[in-house]
């Protein structure tokens, strides 16, 4: 099934409800978006956990794992902490 939005001026769209409910999404929830190709993919990723060990597993193979965050904050700096 196809649903449209609209691209607003800051780059936002909004799901359509149908497809929230079926991910199981909520306000503020955090989700992955993957490109391939000329299709974007968005999941509902199951936890905090799995989204760092995730992140994790990407600086990893960028030989970025224990970069340190000069600035930011927030989401910023959960995912980008040194777990070693």
């Amino acid at each position: 099934m196809t649903h449209y939005s609209t691209i607003t001026s800051k780059g936002q769209l909004t799901l359509p409800a149908e497809f929230r409910r079926a991910l199981n999404l909520v306000i503020g929830q955090k989700v992955a978006i993957t490109l391939e190709n000329d299709t974007l993919i968005l999941k509902s990723p199951g936890s905090i956990d799995a989204i760092r060990a995730q992140l994790q597993e990407e600086m990893r193979q960028k030989g970025t794992l224990h970069a340190t965050e000069k600035s930011g904050g927030g989401w910023t700096a959960h995912v980008t902490e040194d777990l070693s």
